[in-house]
């Protein structure tokens, strides 16, 4: 008997190396709810022993004008603009309410402008692929 199709709040869970870091793994834990999105994204790399410390918890909603609304709900600095940027890109797509937690490392990691727009785009297109818009 063929397995059931996934439901609309099934846990996506996927991880990849990022396009300018080979040897560092993108981590994403996606659940698309009714109304809300929950992702939280990590980095690991093959030296990492110990999983990354809490990074930041940022809940954005759409608004009236162009920029969601947008607050950390756990602060962690330098971790904090990333979950921010991410949680207004995909709260602009969707149309929905968003939770992003970040936990990973970006400094050392996209060398350049070009590289961590690439990373961006990545997670963005994958997160838009499983949600379906």
């Amino acid at each position: 008997m063929p397995d059931p199709p996934p439901s609309p709040t099934t846990p996506h869970t996927l991880a990849f190396p990022l396009p300018s870091s080979p040897t560092t793994t993108l981590h994403i834990h996606l659940t698309p709810l009714t109304h809300t999105l929950l992702l939280f994204l990590t980095t690991s790399t093959p030296s990492t022993a110990t999983p990354p410390s809490l990074g930041s918890f940022v809940y954005a909603i759409p608004s009236r004008t162009d920029v969601p609304l947008t607050t950390p709900l756990y602060l962690r600095e330098g971790t904090v603009e990333f979950a921010t940027r991410m949680a207004r890109v995909l709260c602009r797509r969707t149309g929905k309410p968003v939770y992003v937690g970040w936990s990973g490392e970006v400094e050392g990691v996209a060398g350049t402008v070009e590289e961590e727009v690439q990373g961006w785009r990545l997670v963005v297109d994958v997160v838009m692929e499983v949600v379906g818009k």
